[in-house]
């Protein structure tokens, strides 16, 4: 069965399909095309109350995302296909549609809006609105990352997941900056989100790490601040190597610090006091994680940001 594999920037992730001959294969393929589709059968319903025809309050985006999963063949193999697009262009590049056999399986929602409004969720402490859909910007690459913010935030997003360790938040700062002065939105209808990366866990390098990511972005204070990985990594000084990731650039391997998360909390509480960061929360944390830091903390974390879904 052929591996999967998936590009954020190019809006595109490829499920296994199936050999020809291969029962197993096939049902694995079969079990993965119902979970898909019941993924998109999830965001219909939680998106069918906000797709409205019009709205004075709502974003004049007067486009047509389209959602289609459809079957390909290469050399004798099977692949299933997700694309996302809009009505005028796509938000990522390099995806394109094939006109499927008779003998091949084809699916297409297609969710028309002139006016999008996505729900929120309130977060505890500040009261602040948290966008349901956001745009995650993760392996999104350097070059194609501003497309697609752009054109994000033309669609009506308001949320944008970034982080340190994407190396892209320069990038996204300029779509930022660009869609402001254009006048499409306001620093206030934007929900940005920042992590911090493993190698600024000590309760100094917090405040370093933060604005160093609101430099690239452009601007004075993220929505949410979260600590990416309960994972503590020797320093790496921002003029040496940014980002830092996992591997240390001198000794070419994991470095490990004996940094509690309980002092790492210190410092997200002091960046929350001094208004860098509205929201402050947590990443990849399981549930002992959390009830410790409960036991200590002044602030609540706000969110604990996991990764869900059918590919784990």
């Amino acid at each position: 069965m052929r591996s999967s594999s998936s590009a954020a920037a190019e809006g595109a992730a490829r499920m296994p399909g199936r050999r020809k001959g291969s029962d197993v294969d096939g049902g694995r393929a079969n079990i993965q095309e119902s979970l898909t589709l019941l993924l998109l059968m999830m965001l219909l319903l939680v998106l069918r109350p906000t797709l409205s025809a019009g709205g004075q309050g709502g974003m004049k985006a007067h486009a047509a995302a389209v959602l289609a999963m459809g079957r390909e063949r290469k050399g004798g193999e099977g692949g299933w296909r997700l694309a996302f697009s809009s009505k005028s262009s796509s938000i990522f590049t390099n995806t394109k549609t094939r006109t499927p056999r008779a003998s091949q399986r084809f699916f297409t929602i297609t969710m028309a809006t002139s006016a999008l409004s996505v729900p929120s969720l309130t977060l505890s402490g500040t009261g602040d609105k948290i966008p349901v859909l956001g745009l995650g910007t993760w392996k999104a690459p350097k070059g194609e990352v501003k497309k697609a913010v752009l054109l994000a935030l033309k669609q009506g997003y308001r949320h944008l997941d970034c982080a340190c360790d994407y190396g892209n938040e320069e990038e996204v700062g300029e779509a930022i900056k660009e869609a402001i002065d254009a006048g499409v939105i306001t620093r206030k209808d934007l929900f940005i989100t920042s992590k911090l990366w493993n190698t600024f866990h000590a309760q100094e390098h917090v405040e370093v790490a933060l604005r160093k990511s609101l430099k690239d972005l452009g601007l004075d204070y993220v929505d949410l601040y979260l600590i990416h990985f309960p994972i503590s990594l020797k320093y790496v000084p921002i003029d040496e190597v940014y980002p830092p990731e996992w591997i240390n650039p001198t000794t070419k391997k994991m470095e490990f610090a004996s940094v509690p998360v309980r002092e790492t909390w210190a410092g997200m509480e002091g960046v929350c006091a001094k208004g860098l960061a509205r929201n402050i929360g947590i990443s990849n944390f399981n549930a002992q994680n959390i009830m410790d830091l409960l036991t200590y903390c002044k602030i609540k974390p706000a969110v604990n940001q996991i990764e869900l879904h059918p590919y784990l």
